[in-house]
């Protein structure tokens, strides 16, 4: 619509402008209406996302507490002063006895020392080569200094460091080895364009010939036994060992044994169970907000019909498979609880039937959670876009009409002011005569 724009008469003196904002005002009135039934509907497609939000979260918590999802375990160590052990979702209840004969060590070379890190070098290329893998990092006016390489090298290589290392002679940049193997150890090739900066011939270093970098430390592996198996490993940190967990080698155990013991935890206390149930009732306050006095989807059948179909999953088995017998019951205000005494009892009694309790339970709850978000929640967004561009439409076509109308307002009023206008003039030429008449006689 066009905007109003106040303005005086300037033959009436009245503010017509003004007039016509104030009847434009009355004329808007149904598009106004439309607005805030838009706005409302528009807040209620907001409060619809928050429930899928909410449901979609609890459908993710659904999927975590099916069969051995719900198993979680608990690694130690005899003597983390020598092994240390975590366990993950695959790991199994045992025992198994490490002996660490070996640290695995990076192999590391230095340079020789430089007055700065801002030394300056000739432009050209350093590769570096590592278990058989090489980089090439150009050299350039962007790069060229000590500090500058070591950004190069660290930004290029994948499998090899670099560090400046301050002692009292200077700056030396040192390399260290990212994995590799003893066969083929770190080596250092360079191209020197020339020039009157620093030669690049400062960081050579061939395996068998040398060069001008320093080696300090050889490359090795770790070498370790898992209940009499002998194992090598790149790294101290080794997690494909024993499936599920992951042993950190902090000192060679001088051939004794160092003892891992990995034990289940309680189901009822297990992370899954408890996102599972944190979700649901996350879920349920979700929706008992959004239908709360005065809120958006205040008394929504909906959102009733959610919160019924959630509670009936619980109520649909019978009595030997409910969840309700293995732990996993409501409470007076309809939030979910865990009673770790009785899930803990039920488990040690029947695994296999609580198993397939929960299984059957996470597998109907999920139907329900699909069939509301893929249809009841899919329908009502698509039945309330379908109302909010009817009334894009009836705005749209309100528009024109309220800018004909405008239009014609300022029409009528300014044939007004041309009307009052003429009678002016013709009030002055009455006068003009009159005087005209006067004056002759």
């Amino acid at each position: 619509m066009a905007a109003i724009t106040s303005t005086v008469g300037a033959f009436s003196g009245i503010n017509t402008g003004d007039i016509i904002d104030k009847l434009m005002t009355i004329e808007k009135q149904p598009y106004e209406k439309l607005t805030t039934k838009k706005k409302e509907f528009q807040t209620d497609i907001s409060s619809y996302g928050e429930v899928a939000s909410n449901l979609s979260s609890l459908k993710a918590a659904l999927a975590n507490i099916q069969s051995k999802k719900l198993n979680s375990y608990t690694a130690s160590s005899s003597d983390a002063q020598y092994v240390k052990v975590t366990a993950d979702t695959g790991a199994s209840a045992g025992q198994y006895g490490l002996k660490v004969a070996q640290l695995a060590q990076e192999e590391k070379l230095y340079s020789q020392a430089f007055s700065s890190t801002s030394d300056v070098f000739n432009s050209g290329t350093i590769t570096v080569s590592n278990g058989g893998h090489s980089t090439t990092i150009t050299l350039d006016y962007s790069n060229k200094t000590l500090s500058g390489i070591r950004d190069a090298i660290n930004s290029a290589a994948t499998d090899v460091s670099a560090t400046i290392l301050h002692d009292s002679t200077g700056y030396r940049l040192m390399l260290s080895s990212r994995g590799g193997s003893t066969s083929s150890p770190l080596s250092i090739s360079v191209s020197d364009a020339g020039g009157s900066a620093n030669a690049l011939d400062a960081f050579t270093y061939d395996p068998t010939t040398g060069g001008n970098m320093t080696l300090l430390q050889y490359r090795q592996d770790a070498q370790f036994s898992v209940d009499g198996f002998q194992l090598t490993s790149p790294t101290n940190r080794v997690s494909n060992a024993v499936s599920g967990l992951t042993f950190d080698l902090v000192n060679p155990t001088s051939n004794r044994t160092v003892t891992v013991t990995v034990n289940p935890n309680s189901i009822s206390t297990s992370d899954n169970m408890k996102t599972f149930v944190e979700a649901y009732n996350n879920t349920l306050a979700k929706l008992k907000e959004l239908t709360a006095k005065g809120q958006p989807l205040q008394s929504d059948g909906t959102i009733r019909t959610i919160i019924n179909s959630m509670r009936n999953v619980f109520i649909s088995g019978t009595s030997s498979s409910s969840v309700a017998v293995f732990g996993i019951a409501h409470n007076k205000d309809g939030t979910l609880a865990i009673d770790s005494t009785k899930m803990d009892t039920a488990i040690s009694r029947s695994m296999v039937n609580f198993y397939k309790s929960i299984n059957s339970f996470s597998s109907s709850f999920t139907t329900t959670l699909t069939n509301i978000l893929t249809n009841t929640l899919s329908v009502k967004n698509d039945t309330i876009n379908t109302q909010i561009r009817q009334i894009d439409d009836k705005q749209s076509s309100l528009s024109d009409i309220l800018d004909k109308k405008r239009a014609a307002y300022v029409k009528k009023f300014a044939a007004m002011e041309q009307a009052i206008a003429d009678m002016q003039s013709q009030s002055q030429s009455l006068n003009n005569i009159t005087r005209s008449s006067t004056t002759s006689k």
